[in-house]
């Protein structure tokens, strides 16, 4: 390392406090840029949520059935990952903070005896090289305590996705688990009728067997739902942090939230969303970094200087005598004279800059794509909500017409039964569909972009077997 050595601690003192006032760290905690993005993705979730603990307000929370907004407060609040997450933050930026700082002064004293001679030398060292960069330390310094502030924020908006993700699929599949519940219940009551008709000799052994089996089918199907809506209701558990007594108290509601009643334009997303996005920022963050970084290198590559000033007492045969002197030393880059250093500085910035422009170029089609996935998911939602499920009711209502006036009988009217319930599953699947696509919106107009989980759903439901009646 570098350094200059001076005789005299106090002036060194001096300079250090001068240079203290030159540059700093940008201020602010390193979650802050978190709160602000938190505020858009989640605007019910109180701001200063964020690793602030209240049990008073969890145990308020769980009180009632657990909303989405819900949800996310509990986690910022009281997720072990998150609060793990912050505290690493932290660290790096003290780190960072350290590394940035003014170089530490090193004083030594050497005694040296011997020939009837004591020498003594005393001397206080600080980097020269390190000192005379410690502007630009700083400036780089803040350059990547942004970055890191935007990268902690895009980790925190992944949590707050992963937290809504979680509890639509758990809202969902507990309603699918009650659909399945009704299902059965028909088909048990279907069977129970197969079985005393075959006994009082008006039903074939065939009929009843079609009966039973579809008695089979639904109890398979409940216990399927029964254990998905337990892993999905486990997997929210671990996503806002709960431990087991928060655990056994949460309750969620019984739908999902009604839909928007208004598709959203692309207009609608705001013309500043390409420009505000965290990928655009973070990338434009990490060129400054390497931009600043490339300027320092270049100066380090092109040698190392040290000057020192030493003040030297020899004591030979009870004679005092004092001497001092400077030095300087420079290393000398012969090897390649820094070219590789400068040109691997060169290659880093280059490829940050390009980083940049492809963040650039991505932000508009993931923009575009989350949209039309977005419109795709509700237009499938109201199409079971207005259009499927009316038409499913319409059509249940005609056959127990049809029964009451003796045209079909009590198999029919429990096929329709069948029917009607896989409409309703549908639409159930379609809107957790749609909730999904809207985080996966919300979290690329914020730029973090994430492909939302899209499967087709059947445009009918599959037609019942024959009664026989």
């Amino acid at each position: 390392m570098s350094r200059i050595r001076w005789q005299r601690p106090a002036l060194a003192g001096c300079a250090l406090l001068w240079l203290a006032g030159c540059a700093s760290l940008p201020p602010g905690p390193p979650e802050a840029e978190g709160q602000a993005l938190l505020a858009r993705l989640a605007p019910e979730v109180p701001a200063t949520a964020l690793g602030q603990a209240d049990p008073a307000r969890a145990q308020a929370l769980l009180a009632e059935p657990l909303t989405r907004d819900g949800a996310v407060e509990l986690a910022l609040r009281h997720s072990p990952a998150l609060a793990a997450l912050r505290a690493g933050a932290r660290a790096e930026e003290a780190g960072r903070a350290r590394a940035a700082g003014l170089p530490d002064p090193v004083f030594s004293v050497e005694r040296m005896a011997g020939g009837g001679e004591l020498a003594i030398t005393r001397a206080l060292s600080l980097g020269l090289l390190e000192l005379l960069t410690w502007p630009q330390r700083q400036a780089q310094a803040g350059r990547e305590a942004e970055a890191a502030r935007l990268r902690l924020a895009g980790e925190l908006l992944d949590q707050v996705a992963q937290v809504q993700t979680a509890w639509v699929q758990a809202v969902a599949a507990a309603q699918q688990q009650a659909q399945s519940r009704r299902v059965l219940d028909a088909a048990e009551a279907g069977a129970e009728l197969a079985r005393r008709m075959q006994a009082a000799g008006n039903f074939s052994p065939l009929q009843r067997a079609r009966q039973q089996l579809f008695e089979v089918e639904a109890r398979s199907a409940l216990l399927a739902d029964t254990r998905l809506a337990q892993s999905r209701r486990e997997a929210l558990v671990r996503a806002i942090g709960l431990d087991a007594d928060e655990a056994a108290r949460l309750r969620l509601p019984d739908r999902l939230p009604p839909l928007p009643a208004q598709a959203l334009a692309a207009q609608d997303l705001g013309p500043e969303a390409a420009r505000t996005r965290l990928d655009l920022r973070l990338a434009q963050a990490e060129l400054d970094a390497a931009t600043e970084a490339r300027g320092l290198g270049r100066i380090a590559s092109l040698g190392d200087v040290e000057l020192g000033l030493r003040q030297e007492r020899v004591s030979a045969d009870g004679a005092l005598q004092r001497s001092r002197g400077a030095e300087l030393s420079l290393r000398l880059p012969l090897a390649d004279g820094g070219a590789r250093a400068r040109e691997a500085l060169d290659a880093r910035t280059e490829a940050a800059w390009w980083r940049r422009e492809a963040a650039r170029r991505q932000a508009a089609s993931q923009l575009r794509e989350a949209h039309g996935a977005w419109q795709a998911a509700w237009t499938t939602a109201r199409q079971h909500r207005d259009d499927w499920l009316p038409l499913r009711q319409e059509m249940a209502e005609q056959t127990l017409l049809a029964y009451n006036g003796m045209l079909i009988g009590v198999f029919e009217l429990l096929a329709d039964a069948r029917e009607q319930a896989q409409a309703v599953r549908a639409a159930i699947e379609s809107e957790a569909g749609f909730w999904q696509a809207d985080v996966a919106l919300q979290m690329g107009l914020l730029g973090r972009p994430a492909a939302a989980p899209w499967s087709a759903t059947p445009s009918a439901a599959a037609p019942a077997r024959d009664a026989g009646h």
